[in-house]
């Protein structure tokens, strides 16, 4: 007798196609966060370790949010989840253009961490689920939309900011191109991995064996946070730079990390998790070394472009095994990307505590360190991506 094996539906074009519109959605509200945050910062009066306490409302919000969505995303489908969640943020996002007062742009980033952590956990999880269903590595190209959206974010916010418009115009613009490609995906997104018939599946921490996929995201997540937070502060501060110049620093950050993503999948085949995560770390740190020692405008761009060179595969390379380890997709995600979001949450106030006291470059030189961190991280992984077991 012959037992038919289940058969595994074989994702669409037009699924991966409205997921890689979603990432554009999250990387072009970073984007526009990273361009307006000089603008914010003199328009509030804020200095370093106000605006560190900032990010630390934002990370709060993203801990929380990720804890919860790697439990309910598996339930309620990635696909509902990635879609109301990629609405809600957007709406968060625009909300530091309202914002007159310190007490009410520190709610703001609340909200905005709380809707990014949401998205963030809910479209790896569903794109962890496409490529599996796919059958070859794609989450670098999924990744490659969010760098995208970032450097477009980022650029339309400095070509605004460079033709005068206020903060408040140069958040609104970018956030209105988001908008409009989330709601243009939504009706292709599908419903995504579900487990609602699995009620005991709940969030774990992660398990010994996915120890060295924590630790490399969690120092990979605290450099591209603090690109994301400083790198335009660090131009328009200690380089002296006008806000459209300030805003190339994660433009570059942004290229360079999409273009290593787009041929990232072939690369990943090619060479193996180990290698690209020692690769990249080495790279970033090479980077970040060359934007501390030189502060010119020119040569800080050019070593932020290392840094988004070097680490553009790393993420996805963790993302991509943690998907396929966990329960769920979400709920694997969930487990790295919590730890990873405690880069977000310790390390942009670090840098601004450290900054108030020694100076910017003094505060990112520690970037330097994580990278290299990074790259000790890839010697424990195995081809397959995940912690080599002891």
């Amino acid at each position: 007798m012959t037992t038919l094996m289940p058969t595994v539906r074989e994702a669409t074009w037009n699924e991966r196609a409205s997921t890689l519109a979603m990432f554009l959605t999250l990387g072009l509200a970073v984007g526009t966060w990273a361009a307006a945050l000089p603008g914010l910062k003199s328009e509030l009066g804020l200095s370093d370790r106000d605006l560190s306490f900032a990010l630390l409302a934002l990370a709060i919000g993203s801990v929380g949010s990720t804890i919860a969505t790697g439990i309910i995303a598996p339930r309620f489908g990635t696909g509902r989840s990635t879609g109301v969640s990629a609405l809600a943020m957007v709406v968060a996002f625009a909300l530091p253009a309202f914002a007159s007062s310190y007490v009410q742009l520190l709610m703001s980033a609340l909200l905005m961490g709380i809707t990014t952590g949401a998205l963030d956990i809910s479209v790896n999880g569903h794109a962890s689920d496409v490529e599996r269903r796919w059958t070859s590595p794609i989450m670098s190209s999924f990744h490659a939309a969010f760098s995208l959206g970032g450097l477009i974010g980022a650029a339309f916010g400095g070509l605004l900011a460079g033709a005068g418009w206020q903060v408040a115009g140069q958040i609104f613009g970018p956030l209105l191109l988001a908008a409009l490609v989330a709601v243009a995906a939504m009706p292709w997104l599908g419903s995504g991995a579900r487990h609602a018939d699995k009620p005991e599946i709940t969030f774990a921490m992660p398990e010994r064996s996915m120890l060295g996929l924590c630790a490399v995201v969690l120092f990979c997540f605290l450099i591209e946070g603090a690109m994301a937070d400083w790198s335009a502060v660090y131009l328009a501060t200690v380089t002296q730079s006008s806000p459209a110049i300030a805003a190339t620093g994660y433009a570059a950050f942004s290229i360079a990390m999409a273009a290593g993503r787009v041929v990232g999948d072939g690369i990943v085949t090619a060479l193996g998790p180990k290698r690209v995560v020692l690769f990249g770390g080495l790279l970033a740190a090479t980077g970040m070394g060359l934007a501390v020692a030189f502060p010119d405008p020119l040569v800080a761009a050019i070593g932020f472009a290392l840094v988004g060179a070097g680490a553009a595969n790393i993420v996805p390379v963790v993302f991509s095994a943690a998907g396929r380890y966990g329960s769920s997709p979400s709920a694997g995600v969930a487990m790295v990307a919590t730890v990873g979001y405690a880069g977000f949450l310790g390390g942009p106030p670090i840098i601004g505590f450290v900054a108030s006291v020694g100076g910017l470059r003094l505060a990112l030189g520690l970037l330097v360190v994580a990278a290299v961190l990074v790259a000790v991280g890839g010697l424990g992984l195995d081809r397959g991506g995940k912690a080599a077991s002891s």
